[in-house]
């Protein structure tokens, strides 16, 4: 089992950690030294174990361990490839503005003996091992799983293009339907590259209104009410000295909101300049007030007047006399979010314009923010979106490099499938009439009834695939071996593997002739008997194969077919019910631990020498509680009345009927577990 351990970014409050993080990212890599303060731990790092990485105290980034004893510079880019990194943004230490988007990096490590392309060497300053039951842990284990299953679906699709045709076979609940479902998706979606601005269309268009995203809305509209009832236009005009400056160390000081109390709303740094960008700052070293110019007092009494004319008109004349733009701007988003974009530098304003395409020959920083508010509040309109500007600001910052002016072309998944996909169920009464082609019985303009050949599910979803060849059509066939395959199919079991290619244009090796011909029009006596499945159209079969009661699939379709095992998995197990699933699956397979499914599984004593359990072993979806629209588990209290449920209802009937069909020796062990799960309560 990969065991989780952290380590920092030189030591902290050092002014190298900065360069450390920058030299990171640029080599999309760190290292480990042998000479740690930990080396116990560090010598206990083996490969693919998980490295997270923690700077500044938060943790950033993680990635799987290297196993290399030996690296020279050489190699170094052999070290790149190895693991994309999930990372956490973080604001920028450097830059103050905006958020600090890290992506695309990877991990390399050295178990034994320092890896050495960087120029200046650090060491870790922890390795300690994470508490598996840490949110942290959970979190990481959730991308991880999300890793493995995209791995787990190209390897799927990769098949499918392969064969055309796949059965997902495996025990109940192991969530194949939903696999299959899946699979469609990702065959009929598209891929296209988009400019920025039309990716920036694209995101508006799209932008859905997440739990997080309406906390964070309502936390943000709560910040900003409450600065302008801390500070209201009369609050301005008779400021004071100690409620408009830095330095004292209030958190409620003018200066102080717009700084650092507002930083969640578009950033403002003062810079290089420090205090002095304010006019009048308090000084601890002389222990009194400075100023720029004039007395602090007679400048003070300059700034209530620039600030009410720029807060109550909207006149920032007198306030640029005083200050720079990106001071004028935070106070006029601050008090007008509606009217100014949360984007505050010069440098990002100049960026950003140009990907709008707006001509800013002669314009100043405020009239650019406000252009660009303008073509926002259009792209809003245009779709009818929920998204606010703060939320495109943030963003924006986290998908293009603004500050480097890098704004490349973005591959996106579009939302909107292009190909179709259609699910239908099997059941013993399901005929080649209903699936292929069939005679119906239609009334006419004489009233007089007619008998008519038509094409059903398959034919029809050929026809569609034929008519947009470079699209794809996805048929979910749910319980395929529910029906009797062979009398279903018909002559399409050679349609299966002989299908009609677009660009081969094989039309001759592709048909196959229909025992029902249809009639194209009135005219047409004889019809058209043949039928072609085309190399756009796949099927997805789901088979659970702990029914027995079935029809058998003989070996000519089975050769049609590729057949993969879907498995129960232990990563989906909501905590609560975990040991009810270990137990459960050790009546199943031998010395199940409860850490990952072994590659060679043992059968269990406890289970009829004649079944495997592969095929009866109960999957995971009977011990999932997620919230909804979710991948996260449900919180403990709601969990526990639906696992109760779950349990009462669905597992221990099912386990029941295993014992009454003989899938399962009533042993001790079976017994056992059987009293338990009875009195289980997980309410109590």
């Amino acid at each position: 089992m990969r065991k989780f351990y952290s380590c920092s970014v030189g030591e902290e409050n050092k002014h190298y950690d900065e360069d450390n993080l920058k030299r990171i990212i640029d080599k999309k890599a760190f290292v480990l030294h042998e000479n740690t303060s930990q080396k116990g731990d560090y010598l206990n790092i083996k490969k693919e174990d998980i490295l997270l990485l923690k700077y500044r105290g938060n943790f950033i980034a993680y990635g799987e361990a290297l196993d290399i004893k030996k690296t020279t510079d050489e190699e170094w880019n052999l070290l790149a490839p190895v693991k994309e990194w999930f990372f956490h943004d973080i604001s920028n230490p450097s830059e103050g503005i905006g958020i600090y988007g890290m992506k695309d990096a990877t991990l390399g490590g050295s178990q034994y003996g320092t890896v050495k392309p960087l120029e200046i060497d650090f060491s870790i300053k922890k390795i300690k091992k994470i508490n598996n039951d840490s949110q942290l842990f959970i979190t990481i284990k959730n991308e991880l799983r999300i890793e493995k299953e995209t791995k787990n679906m190209k390897g799927k699709i990769d098949l499918l293009e392969y064969k055309k045709q796949i059965i997902l076979q495996g025990p109940p609940g192991t969530g194949k339907t939903r696999l299959a479902k899946m699979l469609a998706h990702e065959l009929t979606k598209s891929e296209v590259k988009l400019t920025p601005v039309e990716y920036i269309d694209w995101y508006i268009k799209n932008f859905k209104r997440s739990k997080k995203v309406k906390e964070s809305n309502l936390y943000q509209s709560n910040l900003l009410r409450e600065f302008t009832n801390e500070f209201p236009l009369e609050k301005i005009r008779k400021m004071s000295l100690d409620q408009y400056c830095l330095g004292k160390g209030s958190t409620t000081s003018f200066c102080y909101w717009i700084e650092r109390g507002l930083k969640d709303l578009g950033r403002f740094s003062p810079g290089q300049a420090g205090a002095n960008v304010y006019g009048v700052y308090y000084s601890q070293e002389d222990d009194a007030y400075k100023s720029t110019s004039k007395s602090p007092d007679e400048l003070l009494n300059d700034i209530q007047i620039a600030l009410t004319e720029l807060i109550e008109n909207e006149d920032y004349n007198k306030a640029r006399d005083l200050f720079r733009f990106s001071f004028i701007l935070k106070i006029l988003n601050s008090y007008y979010p509606e009217k100014y974009f949360p984007i505050l530098s010069q440098t990002h304003l100049s960026s950003i314009a140009k990907v709008f395409k707006i001509n800013t020959k002669g314009l100043n920083d405020l009239e650019i923010n406000k252009k660009i508010n303008s073509v926002f509040y259009k792209l809003k309109s245009n779709h009818s979106s929920e998204i606010s500007s703060f939320d495109l600001m943030s963003h924006m910052y986290n998908k293009f490099k603004i500050k480097e002016n890098q704004f490349n072309e973005v591959l996106i998944n579009v939302v909107d499938e292009l190909g179709e996909t259609k699910l239908i169920q099997f059941h013993p009464a399901y005929t080649y009439e209903d699936f292929v082609r069939g005679i119906v019985v239609e009334s006419n303009q004489k009233s007089q009834v007619e008998y008519k050949v038509v094409n059903k599910t398959i034919a029809n979803f050929a026809q569609k695939a034929l008519e947009n060849p470079t699209t794809n059509y996805v048929l979910i066939i749910d319980e395929i071996n529910r029906a009797n395959l062979s009398s279903v199919l018909g002559e399409l079991i050679y349609a299966l593997e002989y299908r009609y290619d677009e660009e081969k244009q094989n039309e001759k090796e592709a048909i196959v002739e229909s025992m029902y011909a249809i009639k194209q029009n009135e005219k047409d006596l004889e019809g058209d008997n043949t039928l072609m499945l085309p190399t756009n159209l796949f099927i997805i079969g789901t088979m659970n194969t702990a029914d027995r009661s079935v029809g058998h699939i003989d070996y000519a379709i089975k050769r049609r077919f590729a057949f993969v095992d879907v498995l129960p998995e232990i990563e989906p197990v909501h905590p609560l019910i975990k040991d009810e699933f270990i137990k459960i699956s050790n009546l199943f397979i031998k010395d199940f631990d409860g850490t990952m499914i072994p590659n060679n599984i043992e059968k269990s004593d406890s289970l009829a020498s004649d079944f495997r359990p592969e095929d009866v072993w109960i999957g995971h979806s009977y011990f999932i509680c997620k919230k909804n629209n979710s991948n996260e588990n449900e919180d403990a209290d709601k969990a526990k009345p639906i696992l109760s449920m779950k349990l009462k209802y669905e597992i221990i009937p099912l386990l029941k009927e295993y014992i009454k069909d003989g899938i399962l020796n009533e042993t001790e062990q079976v017994k056992k577990v059987m009293d338990e799960l009875i009195s289980k309560d997980f309410t109590k």
